[in-house]
């Protein structure tokens, strides 16, 4: 008891928490459907998370995502039977899921005083819903949990609390098979591919 009550209070020394909050910016998806490639992108998101490390090299997080603030843009282009399509429109509407993520990180020295290379992989859920033609879409009922991953570049000074990284970011959003019907023959909802966008967060160590 006494082992393990001394392991504690080591790792808890050893040990340091970060808030983060960052702002996703051109985050979007692309996707293609017998040729056609079509391309959303919304250009702001927000993020607000925590992480916990050891000796400031390894450690956990968990964080939620707003992935769309405003409206969205979308671009359809290619061929369909010979003739060529390019046309893009915004939308006001929610085209993409929030999402809870939890993930594993490791923070790797670059040579470079005060910066460090990150790299994090984990899992996700969406959450949230949204309103598509006045119809109340629950994101969790259209998406599968599903895998994300991100690299990027940490700095932090010395004795001063607060950071910033800058982060590429990627979700692979896998659709739900839906139910079809004689009105409805595909009634999934929109897309599935990954979720890429470029992150700059502040962060506050304590």
């Amino acid at each position: 008891m006494k082992k393990i009550s001394l392991l504690i209070i080591t790792l808890t020394t050893f040990a340091s928490a970060q808030l983060r909050v960052g702002l996703d910016l051109n985050g979007g998806i692309d996707y293609s459907i017998m040729g056609i490639g079509v391309d959303y992108k919304s250009k702001l998101g927000l993020r607000v998370g925590y992480e916990k490390t050891l000796f400031g090299i390894a450690g956990v997080g968990a964080e939620y995502v707003m992935t769309q603030l405003g409206d969205a843009e979308m671009t359809v282009s290619g061929n369909l039977f010979g003739e060529k399509i390019s046309e893009s429109e915004t939308t006001s509407d929610k085209v993409f899921p929030n999402v809870l993520m939890g993930y594993g990180l490791a923070r790797v020295p670059l040579g470079v005083p005060f910066a460090r290379a990150i790299v994090r992989a984990g899992m996700f859920i969406p959450m949230g819903t949204t309103t598509i033609d006045g119809e109340g879409i629950k994101w969790s009922e259209q998406f599968e949990p599903g895998l994300a991953w991100g690299i990027g570049v940490r700095a932090k000074l010395p004795l001063i609390p607060i950071g910033a990284e800058l982060l590429y970011q990627s979700m692979k959003l896998t659709s739900k098979e839906g139910e079809s019907s004689e009105d409805d023959e595909d009634s999934t909802f929109m897309y599935e591919g990954n979720f890429s966008s470029f992150t700059l967060v502040a962060t506050y160590s304590f």
